[in-house]
């Protein structure tokens, strides 16, 4: 009833978690005699809560004298529910994305390690190396989707941590002595599109393995620099 809702008596329908907000809200603007807008839930007539937005704007009499508040109520419930359904619904969709590709990783993996396995049975040094190299292009994409199922984003990489992680997996590939040849990757912590990561990967691969493969063999130490 109108009785039941005078003075503070509407807070009593609002949900106890949204009680000490709705009247701090409304107190603070009362007291500075400013309009305001806030979002909270209220028990209806069938003993359900629903989502409200209520505005409200100083009432002043003509002598200028504050008179209280004239607002409106919006039902926002319907709304409400249905961005739970969208947020449910997306997280939903993250975890599949992240379980494929932690799939796909394992997978590529395992082919990675096939081909190590393959290179190890030739005695061709030739035919070893061509499979070396197919497991290093394949490492390097395993770790891009290694990074998308591990991070805050699906869909984009830290390319600072990614480089890092695929030069370190060429050092040792290569067996390349630390002492002798120093591998710095300078790259700022920025993040990108897994399809510009997955070109981007590859150039890395091909660079950095040709540096390990030829640039020192007739030094006995040196440095190879990655700058992003």
């Amino acid at each position: 009833t109108m009785e039941q809702e005078l003075g503070n008596g509407w807070a009593e329908g609002v949900h106890p978690e949204d009680v000490a907000r709705c009247l701090k809200t409304y107190g603070e603007a009362f007291d500075r005699r400013e309009p305001f807008e806030m979002e909270y839930r209220l028990r209806k007539a069938d003993g359900q809560y629903g989502w409200l937005l209520a505005r409200g704007v100083p009432r002043l009499l003509q002598n200028g004298k504050f008179a209280g508040y004239i607002g409106i109520c919006i039902d926002l419930t319907e709304r409400k529910d249905l961005e739970d359904r969208l947020r449910k619904a997306l997280k939903e969709k993250e975890s599949l994305l992240r379980e494929v590709h932690h799939r796909v990783k394992n997978n590529l993996q395992v082919i990675s390690s096939l081909l190590d396995l393959q290179s190890e049975t030739t005695d061709d040094s030739k035919t070893a190396e061509k499979f070396q190299e197919g497991s290093q292009r394949v490492q390097s994409m395993a770790y891009i989707h290694q990074n998308l199922y591990q991070g805050e984003s699906i869909d984009s990489i830290d390319i600072q941590q990614y480089i890092r992680m695929l030069t370190n997996n060429l050092m040792q590939s290569y067996n390349a002595d630390a002492d002798k040849i120093t591998l710095t990757a300078d790259v700022e912590a920025i993040k990108l599109h897994s399809d510009t990561v997955i070109p981007l990967g590859m150039i890395i691969n091909e660079l950095v393995s040709n540096a390990l493969k030829y640039a020192f063999k007739n030094k006995q130490q040196g440095q190879i620099q990655v700058v992003l």
